[in-house]
C-alpha cells in the first residue's frame, strides 16, 4: 500500500491542501495561524476518514510559494515539530521544499502554483516497494 501524500502550498499568511489520489479538488485556503491549523487538520481528517490498519504514514509535502524572509510560516513549525492539532494526523514524515531568495538586485520568482508544489512533492516522493 502507497502512503498517502497531503501537499501543503505556503504562502506569506496563508496556506493551501491537496491530497492527490484521494480528492479532486484542493482545500479551502486556511490562514496561517492556529486558527488555521485547526480548520486544515479538521478537514484533512474529515477527508481521509479513519486510518487504515496498517497503513503506512501520510507523506506531508510542504512547499514555499515564495521565498520567506523574516520567519518562516507557523503551519510549517508545527508541522516539523509535531505539535497539536497536526499531531492528530501520526504518524507522518515530513519533507519541506521552500524558494531561495533571489540574489540582491535579481527578481523575485513568480510564486508556485498548488499544481507545481503538486508536480514537486511526486517527484520527490519516496519511493515505495
Amino acid at each position: 500500500m502507497a502512503p498517502i501524500q497531503l501537499v501543503l502550498l505556503l504562502s506569506l499568511g496563508s496556506f493551501q491542501a491537496s491530497i492527490p489520489g484521494v480528492t479532486k479538488e484542493p482545500s479551502p485556503v486556511f490562514e496561517d495561524s492556529a486558527k488555521g491549523l485547526q480548520a486544515f487538520t479538521n478537514w484533512a481528517v474529515a477527508t481521509l476518514g479513519e486510518p487504515k490498519f496498517n497503513q503506512p504514514p501520510y507523506q506531508l509535502c510542504v512547499v514555499g510559494a515564495q521565498p520567506f524572509v523574516d520567519k518562516g510560516p507557523y503551519v510549517a513549525e508545527q508541522i516539523a515539530r509535531s505539535r497539536p492539532p497536526v499531531r492528530s494526523l501520526e504518524p507522518y514524515s515530513a519533507t519541506f521544499h521552500y524558494v531561495e531568495p533571489p540574489a540582491r538586485g535579481a527578481p523575485a520568482p513568480k510564486p508556485r502554483t498548488l499544481k507545481q508544489a503538486i508536480e514537486l512533492c511526486a517527484k520527490a516522493a519516496p519511493v515505495t516497494r
